[in-house]
């Protein structure tokens, strides 16, 4: 874990002096260094996150990689999908590199939940994929963060209600099923 920060903190001053020589040589006419420079930045930046993308592809190594706090907390959830929902496949969703559970029904796959661990892990993003489910959970989902139509905010400093999340699931398969 300390050795992941320490990567990351270098690769963050590496990026910073990067951008300040090329700043500094683009202002001292000596435009071909830093455009040089200003390039490498750029190309930087595109290729971390398919960097990054090839380390976390599965749901065990995105839950592996969250702080102490925040694991075992999506690793209760992710335990609690794999158990309520059979033949459930957890991927990792590429574009935004979050865990998916996804419900194949003949030759297509269905999002049934995913999850999402929020940037300063203050709280666990649920995505239930289901509108329906912000009207027939109403009473029990007000009372967290959430905006009504895709997105439950639960508290990491407070117990996870795992009966909530089990009855959505319950739900969301009585919805595929009909």
């Amino acid at each position: 874990m300390k050795i992941r920060k320490m990567k990351t903190a270098i690769l963050s001053v590496v990026i910073t002096l990067a951008v300040i020589g090329g700043v500094v040589a683009l202002c001292m006419y000596n435009a071909v260094i830093g455009i040089s420079v200003m390039v490498i930045i750029c190309l930087t930046l595109l290729i971390f996150p398919i960097y990054k993308s090839k380390k976390l592809n599965t749901v065990e190594k995105y839950i592996a990689s969250k702080n102490s706090t925040i694991r075992p907390l999506m690793q209760q959830i992710h335990e609690l999908i794999l158990l309520t929902v059979p033949n459930v496949t957890p991927v990792i969703y590429q574009p935004l590199l979050f865990p998916a559970y996804l419900l194949m029904r003949g030759n297509q796959f269905y999002p049934i939940i995913s999850q999402q661990a929020i940037i300063g892990n203050k709280s666990i993003c649920i995505y239930p994929h289901s509108p329906r489910i912000f009207e027939v959970f109403s009473d029990r989902i007000q009372k967290y963060m959430n905006n009504g139509s895709s997105e439950i905010f639960l508290p990491v400093d407070k117990p996870l209600e795992l009966d909530l999340i089990r009855d959505i699931l319950l739900f969301k398969m009585r919805e595929w099923e009909q």
